[in-house]
């Protein structure tokens, strides 16, 4: 038998959540314990052999341990399978309930354990509210629960996903997969409005509009939810060459207005609009080991990782994002957009694609010890474009890529556009190597704004074709203490259909380090 007790009823809300936390990081040490089913008792003791359940176990368990028989995770223990009824009472895995009916009726304190299987085309609707004396949870279980534990990534791959001719093996996880008309997904397998302290933990969803959607809550977990194909993939409603702007429908994980929200261990793939969006002044949300992937050109993703409108005080630590080669376009890879101001992103790796920071009001972030990874497209870079400025990147690498630093303008209905193409922005301690240019005034779209007053200290330019690319107006750009080597030229210019007029470089160099230029510094 295996015995867990678990105190949900704690002093504050913060205790509330220092707890949820500590839930998702482990099995709670030394609380799991596994006893065996046979106790030999003799005239003088008792004996009972103990093994404490691995605290970093990452896939399901799929040995023969004896399932669970009496386990108490909160105050109200309750179970779903795929052939449970509502008028059954719950209670055991004997008698389980509907995932419908589990949805609809669970309170604060209750334990919702769901067991593998496909459970078709749900529409889930979380009806009531944890609270701070406990929260809501529904966790998805192999054979029984507690065999399948996240730790620093989803137990589901990009590889198992492949492997399994793009779909789900609904053998190991609770899935719920929706019903496509031409290939189009419509509605959420689940959504949440206006309800706080709800956990999600182990489930598939694939095939919906929007497959999961939180509006308003607070304080909800979502830990190991592996979402896919979500949108609109009828290829007569695309430009068939996954350019955006055609189908530009689906998201896998929607957080919208909901504060101290945490995304952990998640995986998104082909999720034709967003795979992860924070909207809409949501704030002090975190995400940790998450992956975003698309390599479905018919709806090509646009958005991997998004914090927009307003959002703010997000941390996102070791994200992955990756955009698979030979797709037309090239999409936003992590994006802080629209009013995102003071998010940490740390410890995050994007591939053929880029990081970008976004309109006028995108300000004060902070970018760190992350990599942008161009591979053989060599696409890709860091994008400071409609005015973002007074952010910071530091210890930032961009390899292969199309090239290190773009300063871009263009109109975009998310924010105003077509201000200024960035400034006061900090560049400190970042590597730009093994691309054609190191800084980029782009064309791109509105060529007369100006990029201005940015600064490069103790940075380092690597094997490029040209150090600068100039065609938009460019002020005061200062390169403090920074190494050139194995570079060509110093400027080109590329233009759009010859009527890009020539711009001057206005950059300023201090304490500079150089080998092997193929030119001069200014």
């Amino acid at each position: 038998m295996i015995l867990l007790n678990v105190c949900l009823s704690c002093a504050s809300e913060s205790d509330f959540y220092q707890t949820l936390q500590e839930l998702n990081d482990s099995l709670i040490e030394d609380v799991l314990e596994e006893q065996n089913s046979e106790e030999e008792i003799d005239d003088n003791s008792d004996e009972t052999e103990e093994e404490e359940l691995p605290a970093d176990d990452t896939s399901t368990n799929d040995d023969e341990s004896e399932p669970i028989e009496n386990f108490i995770y909160s105050e109200n223990v309750f179970y779903v399978s795929v052939d449970g009824q509502s008028s059954n009472s719950g209670k055991t895995e004997q008698e389980p309930w509907s995932v419908e009916h589990a949805f609809r009726t669970a309170k604060a304190k209750d334990t919702i354990f769901i067991k593998a299987g496909n459970y078709g085309n749900v529409d889930l609707l979380v009806t009531n509210s944890g609270n701070s004396e406990g929260g809501i949870f529904f966790i998805g279980y192999f054979q029984f629960p507690l065999d399948v534990i996240s730790n620093g990534a989803a137990t589901v791959s990009y590889e198992d996903y492949k492997q399994n001719n793009d779909s789900f093996d609904t053998n190991i996880l609770p899935t719920f997969i929706g019903n496509r008309t031409n290939d189009i997904g419509l509605g959420s397998a689940i959504r949440m409005f206006d309800k706080d302290y709800i956990h999600l933990e182990n489930l598939q969803v694939q095939y919906y509009k929007s497959n999961i959607v939180n509006r308003g809550g607070e304080y909800c977990v979502f830990k190991n939810i592996i979402t896919t194909d979500a949108g609109d993939f009828y290829i007569e409603n695309s430009d068939k060459d996954g350019n955006s702007g055609f189908n530009m429908t689906g998201q896998g994980l929607t957080i919208d207005d909901g504060d101290y929200n945490v995304v952990r261990d998640c995986l998104a793939i082909n999720c034709g609009m967003r795979g992860v969006i924070v909207e809409n002044g949501s704030e002090y949300t975190e995400h940790y080991n998450n992956k975003v992937y698309s390599d479905n050109g018919i709806n090509a993703t646009d958005y991997y990782y998004l914090i927009s409108s307003n959002s703010s005080h997000a941390i996102l630590d070791n994200i992955y994002v990756e955009r698979a080669e030979g797709m037309h376009h090239i999409a936003h890879g992590i994006c802080l957009k629209d009013g995102a101001n003071n998010n940490i992103v740390r410890n995050c790796t994007v591939v053929n694609t880029r990081i970008e920071l976004s309109f006028d009001d995108v300000t004060e972030n902070l970018v760190e010890d992350s990599i942008v990874i161009g591979r053989d497209e060599h696409v890709g870079c860091i994008s400071v474009a409609n005015g973002a400025h007074h952010n910071t990147f530091k210890n930032v690498t961009v390899e292969k890529a199309a090239g290190g630093v773009k300063f871009e303008d263009w109109i975009d209905g998310d924010g105003d556009g077509a201000s200024n193409a960035g400034h006061h922005n900090e560049f400190i301690n970042c590597t730009f190597k093994g691309m054609e240019y190191g800084v980029a005034f782009y064309f791109w779209d509105v060529i007369y704004t100006e990029a201005f007053d940015n600064t490069f200290t103790n940075c380092s330019f690597e094997n490029l074709e040209v150090l600068f690319q100039i065609n938009r107006p460019n002020r005061n750009t200062i390169f403090e203490s920074c190494n050139f080597e194995n570079i060509s030229d110093l400027i080109n210019s590329r233009s759009k259909n010859g009527l890009y007029p020539d711009f001057e470089l206005d950059a300023k160099f201090y304490n500079s380090t150089t080998s092997n230029l193929g030119f001069t510094l200014p």
